[in-house]
C-alpha cells in the first residue's frame, strides 16, 4: 500500500515539475498558437492524472487520493487561466489596438499607416483647407476659402514581404477644366515594396523622389505656415514623383535612406 502511494505521489510530482517550465514561461507574451499548444499538453496530462487516480482509487489511501485530487484541480485552474489568455489574444486579433501615428521609411505618418497593419487593406488620408483674408495693401482681391486638397492613402499588405502603397490627391474640390489651379486628380505615388532585410529593400512603381525637405513628408503638420515653403513649390516640384525602382531601408531606429533610378527630367530648348 505504501509503495503504491509513493509511486502515485512521485508520478504527480513528476507531472507538475514537467508543467512548471511552460507555465512559468507565460510571464512573457506568447503567440496564440504557442499558448494553445501548452493548453493541449496540460489537458492531456490532466486526463492522464485523472485516469491514474481512477485506476488506483481502490488501492490508495484517502490522504494520497485527496492530495492527488487537489493537484489536479490546481492544474485545471492554471489551464483555465491560460485559456482566458488565448481568448484575449483572439479578441485582440479581431479588435486590434490603435496604431501609433508615426512615420516609416521617410514617408509621412498618414502615408505610413499600411506599414503598421498585420495583413490586408489599410486606408488613411488627410485634408487641407485654407482661408485667405485680403488686406487693403493687396489691391482689389476678395477674401476666399479653398479646399486645397483631399488626399486618400490606400495600401494593401499581401504578406510580411510584399506591400502596396498609394496616394490619390483631389485638388480644389473639382477637376475643372484640367488646369491645376481649377482642380485636378492625381496619383501622387503608387508602388510595390519588397521586404528583404530591414537595411535593404526594393521599391518599384511611381515613387516620391527623396529631394528637398517635404517632397516625401508633405503632410500639413510637417511644414511651417499655411502653405508649403516657396522653395519647395517653385524651385523643387512638390509633389515630385517619377516612375522608377530603387532601394530603401533602416540602418538605425533614427536613420533611414532611399535611393532610386527614375525617369530623367524633361528638357526644353529655348
Amino acid at each position: 500500500m505504501k509503495k503504491h502511494n509513493l509511486l502515485l505521489s512521485s508520478s504527480i510530482s513528476t507531472l507538475l515539475l514537467s508543467l512548471a517550465t511552460p507555465t512559468l514561461a507565460l510571464d512573457k507574451p506568447k503567440t496564440m498558437e504557442e499558448m494553445w499548444a501548452i493548453i493541449q499538453a496540460q489537458q492531456k496530462q490532466i486526463d492522464e492524472m485523472k485516469a491514474s487516480m481512477d485506476a488506483g482509487a481502490g488501492t490508495h489511501s484517502a490522504p494520497a487520493t485527496a492530495s492527488a485530487s487537489t493537484d489536479v484541480k490546481k492544474l485545471e485552474r492554471k489551464t483555465d487561466v491560460l485559456s482566458q489568455e488565448v481568448e484575449k489574444l483572439r479578441t485582440n486579433l479581431s479588435i486590434p489596438e490603435e496604431a501609433k501615428y508615426k512615420s516609416a521609411y521617410g514617408l509621412g505618418p498618414a502615408a505610413s499607416k499600411v506599414y503598421q497593419v498585420g495583413r490586408g487593406l489599410s486606408i488613411g488620408g488627410y485634408g487641407e483647407a485654407n482661408y485667405q483674408a485680403i488686406t487693403d495693401d493687396k489691391g482689389t482681391g476678395k477674401n476666399n476659402a479653398d479646399l486645397e486638397r483631399l488626399v486618400l492613402y490606400a495600401g494593401y499588405k499581401f504578406s510580411d514581404h510584399i506591400l502596396f502603397n498609394s496616394e490619390i490627391e483631389f485638388e480644389h474640390a473639382t477637376t475643372g477644366e484640367g488646369a491645376e489651379e481649377k482642380g485636378e486628380v492625381s496619383i501622387e505615388f503608387a508602388a510595390l515594396d519588397f521586404f528583404i532585410d530591414p537595411r535593404a529593400n526594393i521599391r518599384a512603381g511611381m515613387v516620391l523622389l527623396p529631394m528637398g525637405f517635404i517632397n516625401q513628408i508633405h503632410e500639413p503638420p510637417f511644414f511651417y505656415g499655411n502653405n508649403r515653403p516657396e522653395v519647395e513649390r517653385r524651385i523643387i516640384p512638390s509633389t515630385w514623383r517619377e516612375i522608377g525602382i530603387g532601394l530603401f531601408g533602416q540602418i538605425t531606429p533614427e536613420l533611414t535612406y532611399t535611393a532610386y533610378i527614375v525617369n530623367g527630367l524633361k528638357r526644353q530648348w529655348l
